[in-house]
């Protein structure tokens, strides 16, 4: 008996998808402001928009910081079935947003004129289409925080084709207030930014309302703050806000390195770079956030080999769509190179940006791991190393050895897998006693004393009972006395048998067996619509052996958590 990955496969690429295309959509919508600029407004629009992202960066910091954090600990809550205080950490995640949102508005417009002529230097011109850029991104802080709830919280309710629909919103507004404000209007850089404002607010205002009509858990809603609730929300929250963090103060020092190393022209190849590499982020960020509701649950619950398969998951999709947007890139480079107004080929700084893309996808599956597996200050390391010192270290060498500038690409997401990997060796050596899995950093002292089993079983009525007799062993190497093991087999088989019939579509179903000293747990996960097999009358004959079963068990619980239903019995 083993455990496929047929059902945590099912989930996940029904969540990879559309939290890929939420992340694409708020980097379309800033490559659509940097095309309709540089196409209006010539080299100096587009790297006015591109000067202007620390700004936007910062926002993205608090509000990734606050709904990641919060999300986490929700789904970590779901976990223990505890869906009160899941839905207590997202108010508690709003009521934040808007406060910090309010503050940041203020701060920004006092400091908007004297932060411009910062990021521009001394060039007039550009100072004043950095000004309209971030002027209006400032106004829209609050509706930016926000919107990144809908994007955590609809996996948590497996509502996540909700996303997409969300990102189709925000792009076609975009594009269609782009055409208004930049081209009908003539506002340059004003007109972007107010753009990308409107259509997050009108994306967000939709997923919301969804939210709210669906009965979702997780809706729009204050809450008294409470201080060691936002000590845990910002804590658990902080390596995503690192990475934004770090990539602001990387994009700072890189935009200074650069323009001395190359002055005008290698800052323009640099800004369509970045611009590419944000399209990469769909990818490198998509893959490990996609898997976050999955690790937060099943790490809770000990879960490993899951675990185990929801990484080498990711680690498959992580490879191939960034190998795919790689050879997109370079077969693609001379209508990127038109679109952004070049008259020469960047088909090199192009490749050097896909290689790179092919590593980071693997150092950040790591680092999403051990976020949501309590591992916080070891994620953060891996951060600082991934998204701002490997990278600044690796230009410095490139430019101090006259290599070819774009080199530090590669060579720094290179680096950035191998220093994870001694990180996670030095931690497994040395920060606990407890023996620790590689690389995962998983307790497996329950699997190795063979206290667990876990195993997929078809949903035919001959697989069922195969998988009823073939527990026996398992029952009989812990101990379980005769009437415990019979009890198990007739659940495992009735518990089946019902979901079985009620949904012909299911091909199988995922079972734990865990052997507690004054306790014995059967979990049975299956996917499709939610469906509790004991909610139903237990007064006909079909339903006799769960009623037997309701009797005999010491406690059972229900619960639909990220799209599975989740059925646990307890002796």
């Amino acid at each position: 008996m083993t455990l496929n990955n047929k059902l945590l496969k099912r989930e996940y690429k029904k969540t990879l998808f559309p939290v890929m295309f939420s992340i694409l959509g708020g980097i379309i919508n800033t490559l659509i402001d940097s095309i309709f600029v540089s196409q209006k407004l010539g080299q100096s629009g587009l790297s006015a928009v591109n000067l202007s992202m620390p700004i936007y960066l910062i926002m993205c910091t608090f509000g990734s910081l606050v709904g990641s954090g919060a999300s986490i600990l929700s789904a970590n809550e779901l976990g223990r079935e505890n869906n009160v205080k899941a839905k207590e950490y997202c108010r508690y995640g709003i009521t934040l947003c808007v406060l910090a949102g309010a503050v940041l508005t203020i701060a920004g417009l006092i400091l908007c004129r004297p932060i411009s002529t910062f990021l521009a230097g001394n060039d007039t011109e550009l100072t004043e289409l950095v000004y309209g850029y971030i002027l209006i991104t400032i106004f829209g802080c609050i509706p930016l925080l926000i919107s990144y709830f809908p994007i955590y919280y609809l996996p948590l309710e497996g509502k996540t084709h909700d996303i997409s629909i969300m990102m189709v919103i925000m792009i076609g507004c975009d594009v269609l207030f782009d055409l208004l404000f930049i081209y009908i209007l003539n506002l340059g850089t004003y007109g972007a930014a107010t753009a990308s404002l409107l259509s997050t607010l009108i994306a967000c205002v939709y997923s919301f309302i969804k939210l709210e009509i669906c009965n979702s858990d997780f809706k729009f809603g204050f809450s008294k703050l409470r201080k060691n609730d936002i000590i845990s929300i910002l804590r658990t929250g902080s390596p995503t806000a690192m990475g934004n963090l770090a990539d602001t103060l990387k994009l700072l020092f890189l935009n200074i390195i650069i323009t001395e190393v190359g002055g005008t022209g290698y800052i323009a190849v640099w800004s369509v770079l970045n611009t590419l590499s944000e399209l990469s982020i769909t990818v490198t960020s998509g893959v490990p956030s996609a898997a976050s509701p999955l690790i937060g649950v099943y790490y809770i619950s000990k879960e490993n080999k899951s675990l185990s398969i929801i990484t080498k998951l990711e680690v498959r999709y992580g490879i191939l769509l960034s190998t795919v947007f790689c050879l997109a890139i370079i077969i693609f480079h001379e209508f990127i190179e038109m679109l952004f107004s070049f008259e020469y080929s960047i088909m090199l700084p192009i490749l050097c940006l896909g290689i790179y893309a092919i590593f980071d996808s693997i150092g950040s599956i790591l680092i999403g791991f051990f976020n949501c597996t309590e591992k916080i200050a070891l994620s953060n390391v891996m951060v600082a190393l991934r998204k701002l010192i490997l990278p600044i270290l690796s230009i410095l060498f490139c430019a101090e050895n006259n290599l070819y500038l774009w080199l530090f690409l590669p060579i720094s997401a290179i680096l950035t897998v191998v220093c994870e990997i001694i990180l996670v060796l030095y931690y497994k050596k040395n920060k606990t006693d407890t023996p620790l899995s590689f690389p995962l950093l998983l307790d497996e002292r329950m699997e190795k004393e063979n206290l667990v089993l876990d195993f997929t079983t078809g949903l035919s009525s001959e697989e069922i009972c195969n998988a009823s007799d073939q527990i026996q062993n398992f029952c009989k190497d812990n101990g379980f006395d005769k009437k415990i093991t019979m009890y198990i087999q007739l659940a495992i088989e009735e518990i089946l048998v019902i979901i079985a019939t009620n949904d012909n579509s299911l091909e199988s179903a995922d079972l734990r067996v865990i052997a507690l000293p004054n306790e014995k747990v059967l979990r049975i996960r299956y996917s499709g619509k939610e469906y509790n097999p004991f909610s139903q009358s237990l007064d006909n004959d079909e339903m006799m052996g769960v009623a037997m079963l309701s009797k005999i068990a010491s406690n059972v619980k229900f619960s639909y958590v990220i799209g599975m239903n989740v059925t646990n019995v307890l002796f």
